[in-house]
């Protein structure tokens, strides 16, 4: 199998706009994502975090953060694993950008209702 990852990502270079990122998760705060919401979870995450972490992994060290985040990451040709998957916001993320994805949670009612 191929490796799809870029040499060097942004997350590589820690070239991601935080401050930016946070104004973001503040809005997604104050109005979540539905799908997000199909149980409560102590450590819930926002998605603009998960894709924020994921599109940085994807997206060589050369390209802009921006460009990639709304619509030039992929995830295609990936598998993504996600052992400790509590709400799952990473794993829908991933599937967003195309991954395979894989999940497990110690907590069987988080991974019943997160598979759902």
């Amino acid at each position: 199998m191929m490796n799809h990852l870029p040499a060097i990502s942004l997350l590589d270079r820690g070239d991601l706009p935080v401050g930016e990122i946070a104004t973001l998760a503040k809005r997604e705060g104050a109005r979540p994502r539905p799908a997000y919401q199909a149980h409560k979870w102590f450590a819930r995450r926002f998605a603009v975090t998960a894709r924020s972490l994921i599109t940085a992994c994807v997206t060589p060290a050369n390209t802009t953060f921006w460009r990639a985040y709304y619509g030039k990451a992929s995830c295609e040709q990936l598998s993504v694993l996600d052992p400790f998957m509590g709400g799952g916001v990473m794993l829908l993320e991933a599937a967003r950008l195309g991954a395979d994805i894989r999940g497990v949670d110690i907590e069987p009612v988080a991974a019943v209702i997160s598979n759902f």
